[in-house]
Formats: structure tokens, C-alpha cells, sequence
């Protein structure tokens, strides 16, 4: 650091130059980061929702088509929390974690369905031709 009236090096420790006697201008950083409200407003919905996609994780009666629907929407509502400048803490990250799990079941019962669904299609081809 250099003192900006007559360039002599400056102690990190100083409020003064050494050389001229210059007041050391001292920029302060706020000790914790002013959020934006709008993230802030972003936070709430975003664990509700992937509350609500991890509660709705199961295969019976068809649960899983909602819990896969708002975990999607948590997930989609955590990229528009990041591009307006939010951090994932807190909330926000309770609710990613939620969403995701909740994404990952939604999407295993999912898969089973499918799969069931295949293998009584090739059962019932094979029967029919048998």
C-alpha cells in the first residue's frame, strides 16, 4: 500500500504516512453482506417447496407425480435464487438438499414404473405369441 499524496510505502498498521503525515484513507467492509431483499423474499419458497417435493417422495397412489413436480420447481426456483445473486444458506440450502433428494426418489419410482410397465408389455407379447 502506497500513500496517495507522495507514493512513500505505507505499515498496514499505520493511520498515517510516515513521510508526509497524510491521513490514511481506510475503506471499511460492512461485517456481514447486505442481501438483496428480493433473494431474501426467494429464500421461504424455495424450502417449501423442496419440503413439499421430499414429503411427497413415495410410490403409493401416484404421490410421487406432485413430489416430482415441486421438487422441479424448487430446483427452478433455486436457479432464478442464484442469478439474482443469492447464496445458498440457510433456507435456501435446506431446500436444495430437500428438492434434490426429493428429485432423486421421484425420479427412482419413476423409473420402476417404467420399467414395470416394460417388462408387463414384453409378459404380455410373449404370452400372447406363446
Amino acid at each position: 500500500m502506497y500513500c496517495e499524496h507522495c507514493g512513500a510505502a505505507l505499515n498496514e498498521a499505520s493511520h498515517f504516512c510516515a513521510n508526509c503525515g497524510a491521513p490514511i484513507a481506510v475503506s471499511v467492509k460492512p461485517a456481514v453482506p447486505i442481501e438483496n431483499p428480493k433473494t431474501a423474499a426467494m429464500r421461504t419458497p424455495i424450502l417449501v417447496f423442496g419440503i413439499l417435493g421430499l414429503a411427497f417422495a413415495w410410490p403409493y397412489f401416484f404421490l410421487w407425480i406432485p413430489g416430482f413436480i415441486f421438487s422441479i420447481i424448487a430446483i427452478c426456483k433455486i436457479g432464478k435464487y442464484r442469478a439474482a445473486g443469492g447464496q445458498l444458506t440457510g433456507k435456501a440450502k435446506a431446500g436444495n438438499i430437500l428438492a434434490t433428494i426429493g428429485l432423486v426418489f421421484n425420479s427412482l419410482w419413476l423409473s420402476l414404473i417404467v420399467a414395470a410397465g416394460i417388462a408387463y408389455g414384453v409378459y404380455a407379447l410373449i404370452r400372447h405369441f406363446a
